[in-house]
């Protein structure tokens, strides 16, 4: 086995450490993926990873702005702990077992609470819907209701919270807010719809 002779100290060697990446004759994958960490150590989005003591202040500073409204039924808030801006909270149940009328008992005791609410009454005609609740009881609607159709939905949600404070959004009934008959499976259009109210 032959080895290669050592270089003399005259004899001059013509290579070098290059002495950053762009020096480098990296082929375009691994040049991209250099990139992508050296983005990935200095992010700073408001998803990026943080010690979970940043978060208790956070939500600590949340906890203080957010509101509590009794629902008016004792029972009810001793199983649910009231209600809180922030959480999605879904009434099932059978057809004509009450649930559209646990919604405006729920709105007039949120109402007296000081809760603004918001209702889409797809299921109930307006004027029966108007006549259920106390004219005492102010609560927002659409002029016009547009079903099956979610980012209307979420711009009346956020038109209602920016004009009036709106706090409490009530929708009946989720089925309104897709096309259950054009749908290939409703329990994954039901999982976006969750998912997109919760956003709110």
């Amino acid at each position: 086995m032959m080895r290669r002779p050592l270089l003399g100290r005259d004899e001059t060697q013509m290579t070098s450490t290059p002495e950053s990446e762009e020096d480098l004759d990296l082929p375009p994958e691994v040049e991209a993926e250099v990139r992508r960490v050296d983005a990935l150590a200095t992010y700073s989005g408001m998803d990026r990873v943080v010690p979970s003591s940043e978060l208790r202040e956070e939500l600590k500073d949340h906890k203080d702005r957010s509101r509590r409204f009794s629902t008016g039924i004792w029972a009810l808030d001793e199983a649910v702990g009231c209600v809180q801006t922030g959480e999605l909270v879904a009434l099932g149940g059978s057809t004509k077992h009450g649930k559209t009328i646990l919604a405006q008992t729920l709105t007039e005791n949120l109402t007296k609470a000081g809760a603004k609410c918001l209702w889409f009454t797809f299921e109930v005609p307006l004027p029966q819907f108007l006549d259920q609740i106390p004219a005492d009881v102010e609560c927002y609607m659409p002029r016009k209701l547009d079903p099956y159709k979610l980012s209307w939905f979420e711009d009346r949600v956020w038109e209602a919270k920016l004009k009036h404070d709106v706090s409490v959004v009530f929708a009946d009934i989720l089925h309104h807010l897709f096309d259950i008959a054009a749908s290939r499976n409703p329990s994954l259009d039901i999982g976006v719809i969750i998912r997109t109210l919760k956003r709110l």
